[in-house]
């Protein structure tokens, strides 16, 4: 472990170079989306707004659809970028909406809570790029197109890693040029694990598991690139933590991950991610949210999603999409136990600045011990951006 915080230290020492340049003047800028999403479910879900599974739970005796309302969803971006810091351009962004909750009390979901999701400072040079701050993880930065799962990405718990994650990161383009360009990509990665740590948690925070194992995370990737900020991605990566258990023993969170966005012809755009791991609940929706099994095992699961979207104008954009989550059914007794997601998206979404609307509908089947569980979530979206 001292030998990876070495050499990852003697990089981003390398990846800064000494300039004279005077810096430019920093520009700060505030960008949002403010939307209202509109929601009916046809059966009990995981969450009523924004649903990730089918739920084992009944209604007692109430009716089960539900038909609401939030505003949760709102989305704040304040970015600043400067010109000549350490040589090269830097970019920052504190990226806030308001799903951390709602106020206990029966009108708690119109109060909602104020949540940080990223915050982000980077410097590009031409070559290469260092990010410290929250962030997604490395492997695992694409997500789904839509107006109706911004809170959580749309395929959490059917495929979808995602969990922004306090790290250091570089970056490096190998080539350069304006065609295909094969990259490079290390980070260091604040050790999470999925699940609450103690009841005090939430305010007067206590070590989780893999802060008690003593070591970051880390990840590794390969990309290729093409085009320009709107152009292609893909990467394939490693994650590796280590998650504390009794005694001196230290189990593993490890998985690989492959992702894409691919634009083709003119209209189009294929973006989606795969995955196979243990312990990936630990970045976000892995294993559907659970993160051990039997004897506290981390648990072993597979998923992916992907979503084909067309935008045949600037103000047009469709869109389908399916994501599947499988953890290893053995590893999972509990009679509640999730042991397959699956999840299918179409949406439409209308853009007219600032007005902004979008319909979509989603359907999810959860497997349980007794049997699958399935949902119908309709969310309707309403808003305008600045």
């Amino acid at each position: 472990m001292r030998r990876i915080i070495a050499a990852v230290a003697e990089l981003l020492v390398l990846a800064l170079p000494l300039t004279a340049q005077k810096p430019g003047v920093l520009t700060v800028r505030l960008h949002g989306t403010v939307l209202m999403n509109a929601f009916y479910n046809d059966a009990a879900v995981s969450a009523e707004d924004l649903p990730l599974t089918a739920s084992a739970a009944t209604a007692g005796g109430l009716p089960a659809g539900q038909l609401g309302a939030t505003v949760r969803q709102t989305r704040l971006i304040a970015t600043a970028d400067q010109d000549n810091v350490a040589g090269g351009q830097f970019h920052g962004e504190l990226d806030l909406d308001f799903y951390g909750g709602g106020q206990a009390s029966g009108f708690g979901r119109y109060s909602p809570v104020p949540r940080i999701r990223r915050a982000i400072g980077e410097i590009d040079w031409p070559r290469s790029t260092l990010l410290i701050g929250e962030e997604a993880p490395p492997i695992s930065d694409v997500n789904p197109r839509s107006l109706a799962a911004i809170g959580f990405p749309g395929f959490s718990g059917s495929g979808n890693l995602w969990l922004w994650i306090p790290q250091i990161r570089y970056d490096m383009d190998l080539t350069g040029g304006d065609g295909f360009r094969p990259g490079v990509g290390v980070a260091l990665l604040a050790p999470t694990a999925s699940g609450a740590a103690a009841a005090d948690s939430q305010v007067n925070l206590q070590p989780t598991i893999a802060e008690r194992s003593g070591r970051p995370s880390v990840e590794a990737r390969l990309t290729g690139r093409w085009g320009g900020s709107d152009g292609g991605l893909v990467s394939i990566g490693g994650h590796y933590g280590w998650l504390a258990t009794t005694g001196d023993t230290l189990l593993q969170s490890k998985g690989l991950a492959a992702s894409a966005i691919v634009p083709f012809a003119g209209r189009f755009e294929l973006r989606g991610e795969a995955y196979t791991g243990q312990g990936m609940a630990a970045l976000g929706g892995g294993a559907i949210g659970q993160a051990s099994g039997i004897g506290g095992v981390p648990v072993k699961s597979k998923g992916g999603w992907a979503q084909l979207v067309f935008l045949p104008s600037a103000a047009w954009e469709f869109g389908a999409g399916y994501g599947i989550d499988d953890p290893l059914d053995t590893q999972l007794t509990s009679a509640t136990a999730r042991l397959k997601n699956d999840v299918g998206t179409v949406e439409v979404t209308w853009r007219l600045a600032p007005l902004i609307a979008g319909l979509e509908v989603r359907h999810l089947a959860t497997l349980y011990p007794t049997g699958t569980r399935v949902a119908t979530h309709v969310n309707l979206a309403l808003g305008w951006m600045f």
